[in-house]
């Protein structure tokens, strides 16, 4: 299972590789067949990402201790639902479990916008696409959560963190990056519009749901670190406060015009 793991990430950054080139190039090229072959592309690595979670899942709810992660992050004793939190318990997990995110969201987003918004999709797929491949690449030459032990692995894990073994801790982080993930996809929309010249709002119209859940999720967050729950370990929490500021003065800006001089 752990080589399957490592095997279905490197997967992931070589797939995540070919669908920026490929849409990049089709936009360039108006090469429609590119541009699909991208967005396929685009759609396998939420696929991929999806398989590997399941994996990293499985070998917390089946007590896998030869993988590091797994023995560093829960234990025997544990209950089911705070394996499955072990997930994100760490960093390693926490990158791999944003990626999967990502792939979800993204996935959704373009398949939603597809047909209306054709001269930004591939711009949209391959900027997430390169976020996406950044944290791939991270999870693979540095922080891979399927990295085993060289000698014999542990009979017993070490545990989740105590602070996280609590519902409202435990659903914390996951909370934090749906607001945080959500964010990248008006991010793409708006650096496509960009790249393309279209700076018309009907892009702003396609991400407003996204940007309002985003909004939601980090207004939960801050509020949570603004009572002090969790300031005194995760500046993250604290940091979504700058996120959630940002979001709500643009909802309560006029409609924006660009100028192009």
């Amino acid at each position: 299972m752990p080589s399957l793991g490592s095997f279905l990430l490197l997967a992931s950054f070589v797939v995540c590789a070919y669908s920026i080139a490929a849409s990049v190039a089709g936009a360039r090229q108006r090469s429609l067949r590119l541009i699909e072959s991208g967005t396929g592309a685009f759609y396998l690595v939420a696929a991929l990402m999806t398989v590997a979670s399941g994996v990293m899942v499985h070998a917390f709810v089946t007590n896998d201790y030869a993988i590091k992660y797994v023995q560093h992050y829960s234990d025997s004793a544990q209950p089911l639902a705070y394996k499955i939190a072990s997930y994100w318990g760490g960093l390693d997990g926490s990158i791999m479990f944003w990626v999967f995110l990502l792939g979800i969201f993204g996935t959704v987003a373009v398949y939603t916008n597809r047909e209306r918004h054709r001269e930004l999709i591939p711009y949209v797929v391959a900027v997430i696409a390169s976020v996406q491949m950044f944290f791939i690449f991270l999870m693979v030459v540095h922080n891979n959560p399927f990295s085993t032990f060289l000698a014999q692995a542990p009979a017993e894990g070490k545990g989740l963190n105590p602070l996280l073994q609590n519902f409202y801790m435990a659903i914390h982080p996951p909370s934090l990056y749906t607001g945080f993930v959500s964010m990248t996809i008006p991010f793409a929309f708006g650096m496509a519009a960009l790249i393309t010249g279209h700076l018309d709002d009907s892009w702003l119209r396609a991400v407003r749901r996204w940007t309002m859940i985003g909004w939601l999720f980090l207004s939960f967050v801050s509020r949570w670190a603004c009572c002090g729950r969790t300031k005194s370990w995760d500046g993250e929490g604290s940091g979504a406060g700058i996120r959630w500021r940002t979001r709500v003065f643009s909802r309560g800006s006029p409609r924006p015009h660009f100028c192009i001089r």
